[in-house]
């Protein structure tokens, strides 16, 4: 249920966002009353705070999560995910790469291209943040944020048709 109403404030499905964040956080908390030793609580805990804009307390849920379960390939991407925006992009690569080894055809494969491509994006490496991109795309043709770090990465590598093409899907 965490889940479902992250999701629903994520994609601007709810007509009250904040109140599907609120929702996704108590029933996160509620998963960990229910079982302290379920990982899946504190990671979706995570995912909410992570929306929330709580990014050390996100990155302390997975954290623990990741105590609880640490070969969970999804709870490893999101964790990933989630030290990119606490200025750890590096750290991010890294657990994005464990990620895909334990899975490669994980539940969230597009996903961890995605995160890896901005990660290696923040890091500098725009040739490996494009490709990245890429894989994410060739997953999920529909996937914005793979597509904006596409743009951006193209352009800063100066691979401009790349990026008026990104650009064109982007805004289609």
């Amino acid at each position: 249920l965490s889940r479902t109403h992250n999701l629903d404030w994520r994609y601007s499905w709810s007509e009250s966002p904040d109140e599907s964040l609120d929702e996704a956080i108590a029933f996160a908390r509620r998963a960990k009353e229910l079982d302290r030793l379920d990982a899946r609580g504190f990671a979706e805990l995570g995912y909410a705070r992570l929306y929330r804009r709580q990014h050390d307390e996100a990155v302390a849920e997975y954290a623990e999560a990741l105590a609880l379960n640490p070969n969970d390939s999804d709870i490893i991407a999101e964790y990933a995910d989630a030290l990119v925006y606490t200025g750890q992009p590096e750290t991010s690569v890294g657990l994005l790469q464990k990620a895909m080894r334990l899975n490669p055809r994980g539940t969230f494969v597009s996903l961890n291209y995605a995160a890896g491509g901005f990660a290696h994006y923040l890091c500098g490496n725009y040739t490996k943040a494009i490709q990245m991109s890429q894989a994410a795309i060739r997953l999920r043709t529909d996937f914005a944020s793979a597509y904006r770090v596409l743009v951006a990465s193209a352009g800063m590598a100066g691979e401009k048709e790349i990026a008026a093409v990104a650009m064109r899907e982007l805004r289609r």
